[in-house]
Parts: structure tokens; C-alpha cells; sequence
């Protein structure tokens, strides 16, 4: 699997990259949907009345931080579902272990700026990254003349680890694209899921969140720039 264009020190890292994300598409109100958030949070409480409760202690005070019916919205403000996947992320291996199942995944579902509003490049950088990368031309032009910034080609799954093909809720039928968030000492890998249907698109903006994450968290760049990022793309194939 081709790794994210950063290596992370630490699973805050891979969290601060979900809220840049969040942020990013939809500033400091956007919610990010956790699917399985009632789920944990069920699971957490029955472990926590028994002698592993240490194990997910982290995860045990971020599921509580809130109210009943977020059980029902599954909705998180952007910081919160960074510190709920950085818990995650941290207590994964003791979450399996203890009951939950790998198929049922935790994913923080967000979405990709809008190329027509949100995106720092230019027209005619966006459009040879689709022409030369793949995706949907007509599409992305659509989308750069009336910015529709909930397209579901746009919605992106950070996963604490890769499941069901990491099929995003909510978004594009086309096939998709996973990339590694990876850091130090990691033993179950988190993905990011994004569709391949403006898929020259998504990677270009996420290498440029990943310029973004190196500036404010425990991360390094792994590719100078995008033009790199693109030919290693290009030459994983089937390692996608």
C-alpha cells in the first residue's frame, strides 16, 4: 500500500491530519462522522467495568467527553475526532483483543476541499493533475465552475485500519484509493480512503496537506514535491 506523503512520529500526528482535513473543507463547525461511534462507545463502557478497563482508559474518557445523542449524530467537531482517532489509533491492538471486530472498522469520515473554492492551486494545475493521474474531467470542471463542496467524490475515510476495502459511508460508487498513514512503532495500520473518481485531484490535495501537517505537527515530508509523489503513484500499480 503507497504510503501518505508524510511519515508521522506519533499517532497524533496521523490525528492532527484529520483535523486539518476537517478544517480545511469546512472550518471549525464541520462535523466529522464516525459511523461506529455508538458502537465503541457501548464496547468501552462494558470493558472498562472489568480488569482491562486500563487497556482503552484513553478511549474511555473520549467517547465520554459526549452527550447522549452524539450516539445517534455520530457527529464530531474536528478537534474532537482528532483526539477520538489519536485514542484509537493508540489502543487499537487492545480494542481487538477485548471484542471488537476488525470488520466493523472505526472511521472518521470527512471530505477534500471543494477544487472550485477550498484548493490553493490553479485551474490548469488541477486539471493536468486529473488529465495526467486519472479521474473524472467533466466532473472537475463542473465542479470549478459551481462548487458543490459535499460531492461525494470529495469524501475522504481516515481508518484506524483497513477494512472492507475501506468503502467510504456516504460516498463515491468508483473504486478506491488507500494510502498508509504510518508512524513509529505502529502496529495496525491507518488508512486514508479517498475515491479514484477525481482521483488526480484528491492526490494533489493531499499532498498538500501533507506540506500543511509538517508545519504543525510530528510529521516529515516523504516526497520534495508533488511532481515525486505522483510518479511513485504511478509506479505502485497493483501495490494500491
Amino acid at each position: 500500500m503507497l504510503r501518505f506523503p508524510a511519515a508521522f512520529g506519533s499517532p497524533g500526528g496521523i490525528a492532527e491530519a484529520l483535523y486539518q482535513t476537517a478544517l480545511w473543507s469546512g472550518g471549525r463547525r464541520n462535523a466529522v462522522w464516525v459511523p461506529q461511534f455508538a458502537a465503541i462507545k457501548r464496547l468501552v463502557r462494558e470493558i472498562s467495568r472489568t480488569p482491562s478497563g486500563s487497556r482503552i482508559r484513553n478511549l474511555f474518557r473520549e467517547v465520554n467527553l459526549w452527550p447522549e445523542e452524539t450516539e445517534v449524530s455520530a457527529a464530531l467537531p474536528p478537534r474532537g475526532a482528532g483526539d477520538l482517532f489519536a485514542a484509537a489509533q493508540t489502543e487499537a491492538m487492545a480494542l481487538l483483543e477485548l471484542g471488537y471486530q476488525r470488520s466493523d472498522g472505526i472511521d472518521f469520515v470527512t471530505r477534500l476541499p471543494c477544487p472550485g473554492e477550498g484548493s490553493p492551486r490553479t485551474r490548469g494545475e488541477i486539471r493536468a493533475a486529473i488529465h495526467h493521474l486519472g479521474g473524472d474531467m467533466d466532473l472537475v470542471l463542473s465542479l470549478l465552475r459551481s462548487p458543490d463542496r459535499f460531492h461525494p467524490a470529495l469524501k475522504v475515510s481516515f481508518s484506524v485500519w483497513p477494512h472492507l476495502s475501506c468503502q467510504i459511508p456516504g460516498g463515491s460508487t468508483h473504486e478506491n484509493i488507500n494510502l498508509h498513514l504510518h508512524y513509529k512503532s505502529q502496529t495496525v495500520p491507518a488508512v486514508l480512503t479517498m475515491s479514484s473518481e477525481l482521483l488526480g485531484y484528491c492526490l494533489l490535495t493531499v499532498f498538500d496537506l501533507a506540506v500543511r501537517v509538517a508545519k504543525t505537527a510530528d510529521a516529515d515530508r516523504t516526497a520534495e514535491d508533488f511532481e515525486t509523489f505522483a510518479m511513485t503513484f504511478s509506479q505502485s500499480g497493483d501495490d494500491r
